[in-house]
C-alpha cells in the first residue's frame, strides 16, 4: 500500500500533512474529517485485534515452555524414586539372604555338634 500525504489547513498557519496508508484523508469538512477519524479508528481496532492474537499466541508458547521445562524435573524425580525403591528392594533381599545364611549356618553347626555330643555322652557312660 502506498502512503498518501495530504495537507490540512490549520486555520491560517502552514498546512498540516496527513498521511494514511492506502487511503485518502480529506479533512476539509466536518463530514470528511469524521470519515477519516472513523477510518483511523477501524485501523486501530485491526491493530488491536492483531495484538490480541499475538498475545494469545505468546501465552500458549509460554505455557508450553513452562510445561517443557517442568518435564525434566519430573523425570529426574521419578528416576530418583525408582532408584530408591530398587535400592530398598535390594537391601531387603540382602538382609533376608543374610538371615537365611545365618540360620543355615546355625543349623549346620548344631547338626555337626549332635554326633560329637552323642559320642561324648556315650564315652562318658563307658567309663
Amino acid at each position: 500500500m502506498a502512503t498518501t500525504a495530504h495537507s490540512v489547513d490549520s486555520g491560517g498557519t502552514a498546512p498540516v500533512p496527513v498521511a494514511l496508508a492506502g487511503a485518502t484523508a480529506d479533512v476539509t469538512s466536518v463530514n470528511n474529517a469524521t470519515n477519516t477519524i472513523d477510518y483511523i479508528d477501524r485501523q486501530i481496532a485491526k491493530c488491536s485485534d492483531v495484538r490480541t492474537y499475538f498475545g494469545a499466541m505468546q501465552n500458549v508458547l509460554m505455557s508450553m515452555q513452562s510445561r517443557l521445562s517442568t518435564n525434566p524435573l519430573n523425570l529426574s524425580t521419578a528416576r530418583g524414586r525408582i532408584q530408591d525403591t530398587d535400592f530398598a528392594v535390594a537391601t531387603a533381599e540382602l538382609a533376608r539372604d543374610n538371615i537365611v545364611q545365618s540360620a543355615g549356618m546355625a543349623m549346620l553347626t548344631q547338626a555337626n555338634a549332635l554326633p560329637r555330643d552323642v559320642i561324648r555322652l556315650l564315652g562318658n557312660r563307658a567309663r
